[in-house]
């Protein structure tokens, strides 16, 4: 489990946050926005007002943060999250639109500080947790 991030990559990750924090309401209307242009047929999966499931988004990155360097616990709550998200009717194709969404969104809030290894530390962070989620799926 050592090997889960690099110290750069959680570093990127943290950066990432911190500096999407000043509009993290912006971050996520555009994951939203992202998301449902990309895949239309999520939109019906969420309830018609968004407030509740965009707080849950920025306690996602949140939790996420504080616990880059406890990846077993950080694992264990993507299983859980992916056991959650097989209720929700989420397919396994589902994941790639919203890893998409998500990265864009956070580029485009973290715009100014940006690049590319930024943007692989998302992938892989995204890639292992979706990994994870999806041992949940049957």
């Amino acid at each position: 489990m050592d090997n889960f991030l690099t110290e750069s990559e959680k570093e990127s990750i943290r950066e990432t946050v911190a500096a999407a924090k000043q509009g993290i309401d912006k971050l996520v209307d555009d994951f939203y926005t992202r998301l449902f242009d990309l895949e239309p047929s999520l939109r019906p999966l969420f309830a018609t007002d968004l407030s509740d499931q965009k707080k849950k988004l920025v306690s996602m990155l949140v939790s996420i943060v504080s616990l880059l360097d406890k990846p077993e616990q950080l694992l264990v709550a993507a299983r859980a999250l992916g056991k959650r998200h097989t209720a929700y009717g989420v397919s396994r194709e589902d994941f790639e639109p919203v890893g998409n969404a998500l990265i864009g969104a956070l580029a485009s809030a973290a715009a100014d500080q940006w690049d590319f290894d930024k943007e692989q530390a998302w992938v892989h962070l995204y890639s292992a947790l979706t990994a994870e989620m999806l041992s949940e799926f049957s």
